[in-house]
C-alpha cells in the first residue's frame, strides 16, 4: 500500500557496513548505488591519521579540497606547527596554553570540532614552549642558556631564517602544483613549467651567491621552460610571448618569500610587549601599600592580552 525511498550520500568503504546492517530488512527493501555524476558535488570528507586529525580544522577553515584534488593537511601540518611557534615565541605562554587545553580535556569531556581544537591547541603549545625557550623567553625573562638564538641581539640571523623557511615552503608549493597538474594530466605544462620554476628559482639564488655559471645555466634552463611550455597557446608568437609574461611571475615568488618576515615581526612583538609587561610591574612595584597588588594585576592581565593577540596572530599569519 505504501512505497517510500530515501537517498544521501556514502563512502564506498562504507557501502558494505551499510548493507549489513539492513540484511535484515532485505524481503522489504532494496539498495541501489551509484558513483557521483559529473554535475554533482559529493561532501568532502577527510581522512588522516588520528594525531595529525587537528590541523584538519585549519584546511577547513580555508576550504575543503575539491574533488579530483588532494588533502593538503599533512603537508601543511608541519610548517604551521613551526610557524606558530615561530610567531608567538614564548615558553611561558606555550606551557601555559598546553596544560590548559588539556585540563579542558579530561575534566570538560569535549567532543567534535571542540575535541579537535584543544587537540591542536595542545600542540601549538608544544611548538611555542620548545621554540620559545630556543629563541624568546619564559614570560619575558628569557633563560640565556637555553637560547639557540636572541632576536632582539641579532635579528638579522632570525630574519634570515624567515626567508630561508619562506623560500623552502613557496618551493614546496610549487612542487605540488606540479604533483597536481601531472595528475590532471597537463603534462607538459606541469613537468616544464612548474618544474622549471622548481629548477630556477633556488638555482638563481645559488648563482646570485657564488656566481659559479653551472648554476647561471641551470637558471636558464628553468627560464626556457617556462618561457614555452607555461602558455597553452598552440600559435608560437602567443605560446612565446605568454611564456615570457609567466616568468614575470618571478616577481610573486619574491614578493611571497618577502612575506615571511611577518615571523620575524611576530616573534619580536611577542617579547618585547612580555618585556615591557614585566617593567610595567617593578613601576608599580615602588608604589607605597598598593603596589604588590597593581603589579599582580598588570603582570596577569598583560600577560593574558599579550597571549592572546599573539596566538590569534600566530594563528592567522601561519
Amino acid at each position: 500500500e505504501r512505497v517510500f525511498y530515501t537517498e544521501g550520500w556514502i563512502r564506498s568503504s562504507d557501502a558494505e557496513k551499510l548493507k549489513s546492517k539492513l540484511r535484515p530488512y532485505s524481503d522489504a527493501m532494496e539498495i541501489y548505488s551509484r558513483a557521483p555524476l559529473p554535475e554533482e558535488e559529493p561532501p568532502v570528507i577527510l581522512e588522516n591519521p588520528k594525531s595529525w586529525k587537528p590541523f584538519e580544522l585549519v584546511t577547513k577553515l580555508y576550504g575543503l579540497p575539491q574533488r579530483g584534488s588532494f588533502d593538503p593537511t599533512l603537508l601543511m601540518a608541519p610548517f604551521f606547527f613551526l610557524f606558530v611557534g615561530l610567531c608567538v615565541s614564548e615558553a611561558g605562554y606555550g606551557l601555559l596554553v598546553a596544560l590548559l587545553s588539556l585540563l579542558l580535556m579530561k575534566f570538560a569531556k569535549p567532543k567534535g570540532d571542540l575535541l579537535q581544537f584543544l587537540k591542536l591547541f595542545t600542540l601549538l603549545g608544544i611548538s611555542t614552549t620548545i621554540l620559545g625557550a630556543m629563541i624568546g623567553g619564559w614570560f619575558g625573562f628569557p633563560i640565556r642558556r637555553l637560547m639557540v638564538l636572541d632576536p632582539l641581539q641579532d635579528p638579522v640571523s632570525f630574519l634570515i631564517l624567515a626567508l630561508v623557511l619562506g623560500f623552502v615552503q613557496v618551493w614546496f608549493g610549487t612542487f605540488l602544483n606540479m604533483i597536481n597538474g601531472i595528475k590532471n594530466k597537463l603534462y607538459l605544462e606541469s613537468i616544464f613549467a612548474q618544474g622549471g620554476w622548481l629548477l630556477l628559482l633556488p638555482s638563481l639564488v645559488v648563482y646570485l651567491k657564488t656566481k659559479q655559471p653551472i648554476w647561471g645555466i641551470l637558471s636558464l634552463a628553468g627560464a626556457a621552460g617556462i618561457i614555452f611550455f607555461a602558455s597553452p597557446s598552440r600559435n608560437p608568437f602567443a605560446r612565446f610571448f605568454g611564456g615570457l609574461y609567466s616568468l614575470y611571475g618571478i616577481s610573486r615568488y619574491i614578493a611571497d618569500v618577502l612575506s615571511y618576515s611577518r615571523l620575524l615581526a611576530l616573534g619580536l612583538a611577542t617579547s618585547v610587549i612580555a618585556m615591557v609587561v614585566n617593567t610595567l610591574c617593578q613601576t608599580a612595584l615602588g608604589i607605597p601599600w598598593v603596589g604588590w597588588l597593581l603589579a599582580a594585576l598588570i603582570f596577569i592581565g598583560g600577560h593574558l592580552f599579550n597571549l592572546g593577540i599573539s596566538f590569534l596572530g600566530g594563528f592567522v599569519h601561519s
